[in-house]
Parts: C-alpha cells; structure tokens; sequence
C-alpha cells in the first residue's frame, strides 16, 4: 500500500496538472475495508477537510511547480495556492521565492487551517504569513502553526494562499505556421 503521505502527493500533483485522481479500494469478502485503506483514505480526507479548496474547483497554474512547491489556481477569482511539499517542521517559518507569482495592492497572503493569531506554547509569537515583492519574484515567510494531531507530527504539505494574484511570468507562446 502506498501511504497517505504519497497518496496526498499524487493528488496535488495531479491537480497542479489538471487532472482527476481515481483511488482503487476494495472490500474484503465480508464487504468493509481492509484497515490498511480506510486508514489511508481517512489521513486523504482529514487534508482535504483543511485544505480542500486548493483542490476542488482548481485550475493550473501558469506553472505547475516551483521545486517542491505545487500550484493550483481557484476557477472563479485571482487566488493562487501554493502547496508546499519540503519538509516545514511545525513551530518553524519558512520562506519562500516564488517566481511565477506576483503581488497586487489588494494581495494577501494567509495558511490554510490556520488563523495565523497563536502558536501553541509560544504566546509570544504571531505566526502571521508575510509577503515581499521584490525583482527576482514573491517572497512569502509563512509560518506552520497548523495543530492538526495531538503529537504535531503532521507530515503533510502545508497550502498557502495568495489572493489577488496574478502572474510573475509570461508563458510561452507557440505559433503554428
């Protein structure tokens, strides 16, 4: 069996690609699930209860990927999501570079799952996400203050999203003679 952690990744990068991921699960002869899928299924759904909105209804990105950080982008308005798949330790900030985004006047950038007012055991620090445009693209410093398990050993891809976005990069433009 592959793990929930894989399983999560498959879907963002199908996503990120614009297309549709089909899980095989089947019932053993007494017709429940074997332990091992329904918990793998359960680890999938409890990421799409946070995160869902990255993936329902998303478009691709100008680009798919920067690295281990995943694009997808909402149907309706200019909201980009970044789906983080490096190891980000929780508690910890993490900055990013993205090339292929960049920031408006009403930008804004925030976590999914998070509300970005506390961090667990350090009142002192205000896990707010950050932004900067600068030359080389947007830099974002996020926080991973997501308590998701009781022992915050989530291993999964955290999403940050970015809200009146709009492109860092012209696509290339192929002409058919």
């Amino acid at each position: 069996y592959k793990s929930g952690q894989q399983l999560i990744r498959t879907l963002i990068e199908t996503r990120a690609k614009g297309g549709n991921l089909l899980l095989n699960v089947g019932p053993k002869p007494d017709g429940e699930l074997p332990i091992e899928q329904e918990d793998r299924l359960r680890e999938v759904a409890f990421w799409m209860f946070v995160n869902g909105e990255a993936i329902h209804n998303a478009r691709p990105w100008v680009v798919t990927n920067e690295g281990g950080v995943w694009f997808t982008k909402n149907g309706k308005d200019d909201t980009v999501y970044a789906i983080v798949t490096d190891e980000w330790k929780y508690g910890q900030p993490k900055t990013l570079l993205l090339k292929s985004v960049a920031a408006t006047p009403r930008t804004a950038v925030s976590v999914l799952g998070q509300t970005g007012e506390i961090l667990e055991y350090q009142p002192k620090v205000a896990p707010r996400a950050s932004f900067e445009q600068t030359p080389d693209g947007l830099k974002i410093t996020a926080w991973k203050a997501q308590r998701l398990y009781t022992n915050n050993q989530w291993p999964n891809p955290v999403v940050i999203r970015i809200t009146n976005a709009q492109s860092g990069v012209t696509p290339p433009r192929v002409t058919t003679v």
